[in-house]
């Protein structure tokens, strides 16, 4: 297919409005939004319907990108209503991407809990990459019913023919195993074979119950036991090449480069008509946040179970980060009924990743960074997190300051970031670099306030506290020395 960027497809589309909808006009396209709260932002193209109403249309065609399309959805919204007057009811929203893969699940959330009108499409690109149709996705009933467990297996083979003979294999295993839900995502690597040894895969995951109906619960319990035994059970007649874990962060990462050739389910997950490959794949990659990196919520007090499920997610969530949590809580905890959330976190608990990924690809990308969107009746306050230096701490040796958390120092680092274990130590190593998670709250795009954890209040921002609180580059520059010999310590893991 040929390499089109989003600015292509976009173009062509604001060209054939027909190809999305009968009737609409085109008003803008990269229509600029702002306000005077620092919010701002470019809609893809913007249209008008045959009854008058105003459509924000956006285009995410980058896996890596899609996410952010629902937080941006919600502030397009927000800025039309405060900066241009216009009212819920002459509002409508349309998301078009060429994959639902993480899209599905919270984007069925999201028209779940805004007032105006939001649909979904598929973008169907020929292999020239030219649009050829645009067509209705199916929107999940309840993501809430089912989830799967954040421990994954990825059974890999060296020819198609071997995997699908494995995954039939794996399907009756799992029956006979006793797991009746459960999802074999078939995949294929969609890069040069000559640098893959295995091309075919079949990554497995069950639901987070038995059959019986017994809930299972964290690794350190005598159920995570019993799920290993059962899952051994349910592969042990399959004879795949190699073997690994997975968790869902890991599997977003294989999306990259990986592709899904067809799944398989079984349960309550039967249904392609009620549980689409895409929705699937959704609960492979956790898309609520439970056992993520990377959490949204679109939520609002007047609709209390909901509102209450995002407060225990996001507890769960940002468990073990004081600074974050206690600040949202003094922000989210007094809201008005008729507010609404739009709150986006990356959250990877792993601050030596961070450093590593920011010497070999020179980018912050890997450090933790939040977003909180408030609107009350048009009034919006925004909010915004990240790691920061506090201005002094200069380690010197990454093998002494990992050895001070770590008892095996970087060997066990190694174990832990495979398994996705680093978080319990996160808060220390972070001590150790004199970094912390601050929160800020931003208008006109100045910070103006700053939450102080120890008061558990918010405090102007003033110079005396700019000084303590530096971005990570400054922490990366002014310890080249130090960050240079992490990055070679953890050079193995890419």
């Amino acid at each position: 297919m040929a390499d089109r960027s989003e600015a292509d497809i976009r173009d062509e589309l604001a060209q054939n409005l027909a190809l999305i909808e009968p009737g609409l006009s085109l008003v803008g396209v990269e229509f600029h939004l702002r306000n005077t709260q620092g919010a701002r932002g470019f809609v893809d193209i913007l249209a008008r319907d045959a009854l008058g109403n105003l459509v924000i249309i956006e285009l995410k065609r980058s896996e890596s990108t899609s996410r952010q399309a629902i937080h941006e959805l919600f502030k397009y919204t927000m800025l039309i209503r405060a900066g241009h007057g216009i009212g819920l009811e002459r509002l409508r929203c349309i998301l078009l991407s060429t994959s639902w893969s993480e899209l599905l699940v919270p984007f069925s959330d999201f028209v779940r809990n805004v007032k105006f009108t939001a649909e979904a499409k598929q973008l169907i690109l020929d292999d020239t990459g030219r649009v050829t149709a645009i067509v209705p996705v199916p929107l999940v009933t309840d993501p809430t019913a089912a989830r799967l467990l954040p421990w994954h297996s990825i059974f890999l083979y060296g020819d198609d023919d071997s995997r699908s003979a494995g995954a039939l294999e794996l399907a009756d295993g799992m029956r006979h195993a006793g797991i009746s839900d459960y999802v074999l995502a078939l995949l294929d690597h969609n890069g040069e074979s000559r640098h893959v040894i295995h091309q075919h895969a079949i990554y497995a995951a069950v639901s987070m119950h038995f059959a019986d109906g017994r809930p299972l619960v964290p690794y350190t319990s005598p159920e995570y036991v019993e799920y290993d035994q059962l899952t051994y059970q349910a592969s042990r007649r399959i004879t795949p090449e190699a073997i690994e874990i997975g968790y869902p962060d890991k599997l977003r990462q294989i999306l990259n480069s990986w592709k899904v050739d067809r799944v398989i389910r079984g349960g309550r997950f039967s249904s392609g008509m009620l549980w689409p490959d895409d929705g699937l794949i959704g609960l492979m990659l956790s898309e609520a946040g439970e056992h993520s990196r990377w959490l949204e919520i679109l939520a609002s007090p007047r609709h209390p179970p909901g509102w209450e499920n995002s407060l225990g997610r996001l507890a769960q969530f940002l468990e073990g980060n004081f600074n974050w949590s206690s600040g949202l809580e003094s922000v989210l905890g007094y809201l008005e009924k008729m507010a609404t959330v739009s709150l986006r976190i990356f959250h990877p608990q792993d601050v030596i990743t961070a450093i590593g990924h920011a010497i070999r690809h020179e980018s912050t990308s890997a450090f933790p960074v939040l977003e909180l969107i408030i609107d009350t009746h048009g009034e919006t306050r925004i909010f915004k997190g990240f790691a920061c230096w506090d201005g002094e701490t200069q380690p010197t040796d990454p093998t002494e300051v990992m050895g001070q958390i770590l008892s095996d120092g970087a060997a066990e680092y190694f174990s832990l970031y495979h398994f996705d274990g680093m978080g319990p130590h996160d808060p220390e190593l972070m001590a150790r670099h004199g970094l912390s998670y601050e929160l800020f709250e931003v208008i006109d795009r100045r910070f103006v306030q700053r939450f102080n954890p120890p008061d558990g209040a918010w405090v102007e921002f003033n110079e005396g506290q700019r000084r303590k609180c530096r971005p990570v580059v400054d922490f990366l520059l002014t310890n080249q020395t130090y960050c240079q010999s992490l990055e070679k310590l953890t050079r193995p893991i890419g």
